[in-house]
């Protein structure tokens, strides 16, 4: 098995990639999130069909967070590792002092198989956020 510090670079990537416009759920996570009255949302990405729970459900998010979940794949795979390998992926959204609906900030926890938490938080442009210690509790 890989060096269990790969997947750190594994978290750092999604949460970059999750938080960026190359992941198309902005602009329409922010607004299903404040149709909802939500100021943050969860997507669990070992899931099967990774959605934030409380979401209408909008095709164009679906297709999003489907894609995101095959380049989350792509990643593990690019660094020697499998779905399989983790107990948990959890990617929080959140819109806290977003200045659009194109911004949020997005908080990424990994846990390995052997128990090792992985921690990714930035925001829309990359810079690094205070993790949000209740993701995952």
């Amino acid at each position: 098995m890989p060096a269990q510090k790969r997947l750190q670079t594994v978290c750092h990537n999604i949460a970059h990639h999750a938080a960026s416009g190359l992941s198309f759920v902005h602009p329409e996570l922010p607004k299903a999130c404040r149709a909802a009255g939500l100021k943050f949302t969860d997507v669990n990405l070992l899931a099967p069909h990774p959605y934030p729970a409380g979401l209408k459900p909008l095709k164009p998010l679906e297709m999003a967070f489907a894609v995101m979940k095959q380049r989350f794949e792509t990643m593990l795979a690019a660094e020697n590792f499998k779905t399989e390998d983790l107990s948990g992926m959890l990617l929080r959204f959140d819109f806290y002092g977003a200045k659009d609906d194109y911004c949020s900030n997005c908080h990424a926890l990994m846990i390995s198989k052997q128990g090792n938490e992985f921690r990714e938080a930035v925001d829309s442009i990359g810079n690094a956020v205070k993790f949000d210690e209740s993701l995952g509790k």
